[in-house]
């Protein structure tokens, strides 16, 4: 359910995420599973000894189409492909 089904994220990755948080069911999980499950990334990073992936949970824009407010899920994951944490950030503009 997660997967984008248009450009703009769902509604419902509200609720999903509160799951996920309460219950750790990411830690410990492989690169492929995720990927699977939630579909491409809106982002990806990479460091030295990690990467990341972020997803957008919700976002927010005003009548110029321009980001207000976006809360973003961002999966961390080990050099091995093993997600080692993840946390949930929310970022407002002005």
């Amino acid at each position: 359910l997660w997967q984008k089904q248009s450009d703009k994220p769902s509604s419902y990755r509200e609720s999903m995420i509160k799951d996920l948080m309460e219950t750790n069911l990411l830690v410990g999980l492989p690169y492929q599973q995720i990927i699977q499950q939630l579909g491409e990334p809106d982002s990806k990073e990479t460091y030295k000894e990690s990467f990341t992936l972020t997803y957008d949970i919700s976002k927010q824009e005003n009548s110029n189409q321009e980001p207000v407010r976006v809360k973003s899920l961002t999966i961390i994951f080990s050099d091995d492909s093993l997600i080692k944490d993840f946390k949930v950030e929310e970022w407002k503009f002005k």
